[in-house]
């Protein structure tokens, strides 16, 4: 089942350039999702009623053009897989003609809200989010990124009150931002990210986002990011992101 809602770009979202913000396309990603969600009836309010929420996992996303303020676009989404424990999602973004703007693939996990941990993804929830037979996927694998790079730039945060959504963590759109805060401007344009979370940061933590250059030439940028809690040496999320002309 695709679910699809309409929206016209506010000026709020946008960037100096008058582009939308990366950071406010992941926002509508997962918008869609929750939309998708209370349409059939397993939205938010329903899951944490049973004691359950979906958490991010992992998520790849490809930038084609990034909307205009006041463009008119609209959000898609369907699942695409069903597992024990996890659950693939898909995303596009698409003008007024079509023209797919953005497209992507994420994976999601079911917390059991008791116990804090996955738990077993309920049979029924194939057929209430209408899984269809071969629902396409953008993504079926995500890159193994190389954790072993030396950083070359730091960003320190503290979490506030304000990057803490409904599950008392960090909402996954945050750590897209701390990423984005290491890459200097260069005139190149985030052509693709992938983000894999460990763990969630929580409210008063000292955040250190560390990027680490794989590749730097006049065409295209690629780097690692890497995300800790001060005093903590697990990473908790990792990225990886391309930039093109």
């Amino acid at each position: 089942m695709i679910f699809q809602f309409e929206h016209t770009v506010p000026y709020f979202a946008v960037d100096e350039n008058l582009k939308m913000k990366e950071t406010y396309v992941f926002d509508l990603l997962l918008e869609v999702a929750n939309r998708h969600g209370q349409f059939v009836n397993r939205g938010v309010k329903e899951l944490i009623g049973s004691n359950m929420t979906w958490m991010m996992y992992k998520w790849r996303i490809k930038f084609v053009r990034r909307p205009s303020a006041t463009e008119k676009i609209s959000i898609r989404t369907w699942p695409s897989t069903f597992q024990k424990i996890k659950a693939s999602r898909e995303y596009e973004l698409v003008d007024e003609n079509g023209e797919v703007l953005v497209y992507g693939s994420s994976i999601w996990v079911l917390i059991d809200l008791e116990k804090g941990k996955p738990m077993m993804i309920p049979d029924d929830f194939r057929e209430t989010f209408g899984l269809e037979k071969d629902a396409k996927a953008f993504f079926r694998n995500f890159d193994k990124f190389r954790y072993d790079v030396e950083s070359s730039s730091v960003e320190t945060f503290k979490v506030r009150r304000s990057d803490i959504d409904m599950n008392h963590h960090v909402n996954s759109v945050n750590y897209l931002e701390w990423m984005l805060e290491t890459v200097e401007p260069s005139g190149k344009n985030l052509d693709e990210i992938e983000i894999y979370y460990v763990n969630q940061a929580k409210y008063g933590d000292i955040i250190s986002s560390e990027l680490a250059s794989i590749e730097e030439s006049e065409e295209e940028d690629i780097y690692i990011h890497r995300i800790y809690v001060k005093g903590e040496e697990e990473v908790y999320t990792y990225g990886k992101s391309t930039w093109r002309k």
